[in-house]
């Protein structure tokens, strides 16, 4: 496949066939005419990547011929070729940009290594266009993904666009939310820091509007006019439509005003990049902002449920003494046929104090009001006390417990009572949990640089994707309209708050019908 067109001119046909032969056989598409008018007409319809001209040629010489041609094709290349060469001319070369000189008569492997220098000079020269023109984006990209307020995003996007491209008037349309097939933009919010006051956006939102109709950023100006050039006052408008994953944001419109000048290929470039690096951030700063806002309405509703539980809990307790206090009273006093009913509305008070007491401890945990208080213990005492206090509950169902302690006694500094609440509602829920003939383990001694407890149980078992979500509070594994067993799912949230109160870790294993195995660790002494 050819690389690149090159157009040769002379006035000679001997030059014309030694130019074509030479680069054609070095892989050019190379088209050849006799004289300069001619040249300029063919370079006016189609597009070279190089012009080879003569420099004395009757009727137009070849400066004239690349001044011409460069003003249709700016990027075109161009190397002269002479017999003649002066002072004088080699200056008029240079202001004309001519990239080669070549000196007839030449060698093939001259005229080859005049062209493909030429060319390498035109790319490297557009690669460092290119190059320049994403730094400015680069600088502008990094400003955008660390700005999460939209309205102040915006303001950054319409500055960068008017500083990078020399604009005199930015307008930035956006939209409340992302539109798939955007159709009016009356609906947008018009973002003008530079002197747009809100009655002239009429022919801005006209130009924005029609500009969204294409998939590339369009320019309005001598060569493809629009009414409301003349009510902007602009002698031309670049605009850019600016898109997200989710759809069009909008449309950002920026106007020279200043006659003769225009918007070129480069600024449509820039902004067609500066626009998407836009939609992604105007987009990232959306959600966020949802999701600041949906956070900040989560907060109030738990700061509202913590504060309803607190109060309910706390205003509960004196009317459920007072309740508590007369039934022990009656059930001391009434007969037997009737002591039974007092003794249901004690095992029934003494349910919702435990209830109120979980509450509190959660509550007294969140707020960060809950208080270690030291003191030195034996682990197996504290244990046996726990397994001991339990053990009724679990013969009621005819489940066995077992305590396996750690031949050596292992003494501890921690919080007696909170220890204690932790192993209480995890051997609790195992024995609440295991069916009715089931076994329980209870194992304690000391591991690394404190002592690790094991509550295995041979219940329902939990699945592995509910292990992490089994520690929130209010959780459960049952349906809450079926399941069988009682309780708020307060209790392992409170076992864990307090283990990492008290400087350990909690976790479990588990396996669906054969059981669950809750650990938790403490350090021998508090942590520094």
């Amino acid at each position: 496949m050819p690389r690149e067109r090159v157009l040769v001119v002379d006035d000679e046909p001997d030059v014309l066939r030694i130019c074509q032969r030479i680069l054609s056989g070095d892989g050019y598409a190379v088209t050849t005419v006799s004289n300069g008018f001619e040249a300029v007409q063919l370079a006016s319809r189609e597009e070279f990547d190089l012009l080879l001209t003569d420099i004395r040629m009757p009727g137009m010489d070849g400066l004239d011929v690349a001044e011409a041609a460069r003003t249709v094709n700016p990027h075109l290349v161009c190397v002269t070729m002479t017999g003649y060469s002066t002072m004088d001319t080699a200056i008029e070369a240079l202001r004309l940009g001519i990239d080669e000189f070549i000196i007839k008569p030449f060698l093939p492997q001259d005229l080859v290594a005049a062209v493909t220098r030429a060319l390498e000079k035109e790319r490297l020269r557009r690669e460092s266009a290119r190059l320049r023109a994403l730094l400015p984006l680069f600088e502008a990209n990094k400003v955008f993904m660390s700005t999460t307020e939209v309205a102040r995003l915006a303001q950054q996007v319409v500055a960068a666009a008017v500083r990078e491209l020399n604009a005199d008037r930015a307008v930035l349309f956006l939209f409340e939310s992302p539109r798939s097939s955007p159709t009016r933009l009356e609906s947008a919010h018009a973002v003008a820091p530079l002197n747009v006051l809100e009655h002239e956006l009429g022919p801005w939102m006209s130009v924005a509007q029609e500009a969204m109709r294409f998939e590339s950023p369009v320019v309005f100006g001598q060569h493809n006019p629009s009414e409301a050039l003349v009510e902007m006052r602009a002698s031309s408008v670049l605009g850019c439509v600016v898109h997200a994953k989710q759809g069009a944001l909008g449309a950002l419109t920026l106007s020279h005003d200043e006659p003769g000048r225009t918007f070129g290929e480069g600024d449509r470039e820039f902004l067609s990049v500066l626009c998407g690096q836009a939609g992604i951030a105007l987009e990232n700063a959306t959600l966020f902002e949802e999701l600041r806002r949906a956070y900040e309405e989560l907060k109030q509703l738990d700061y509202m449920k913590s504060e309803f539980i607190s109060i309910a809990a706390h205003e509960l307790r004196t009317p459920l003494a007072i309740l508590m206090g007369y039934a022990g009273i009656l059930e001391g006093m009434v007969p037997s046929h009737v002591k039974q009913y007092a003794t249901i509305i004690l095992r029934n008070a003494g349910r919702l104090r435990a209830l109120m007491d979980e509450m509190l401890n959660l509550d007294s945990l969140e707020r960060g009001a809950s208080f270690v208080r030291l003191e030195a213990m034996s682990l197996a005492e504290v244990v046996q006390d726990i397994v001991d206090d339990l053990r009724p509950l679990a013969d009621s169902r005819n489940q066995v417990v077992r305590l396996e302690l750690s031949d050596r006694d292992v003494r501890i500094t921690t919080d007696r009572e909170k220890f204690g609440m932790i192993l209480t509602n995890l051997l609790s829920n195992a024995i609440k949990f295991t069916a009715e003939g089931g076994s329980i383990a209870v194992r304690a001694g000391a591991h690394e640089d404190g002592v690790l407890v094991e509550v295995e149980d041979t219940g329902i078992g939990i699945a592995p994707e509910k292990w992490q979500r089994i520690f929130e509070r209010f959780y459960q594994i049952e349906d809450s309209l079926t399941r069988e067993h009682e309780g708020m799912g307060l209790g392992l949230s409170i076992a864990k708050g307090m283990v990492e109160l008290l400087g350990g870790e909690i976790w479990l294993t588990s396996e669906i019908g054969k059981g669950s195995i809750f650990r938790f660790t403490v350090p021998l002494s508090p942590r520094s």
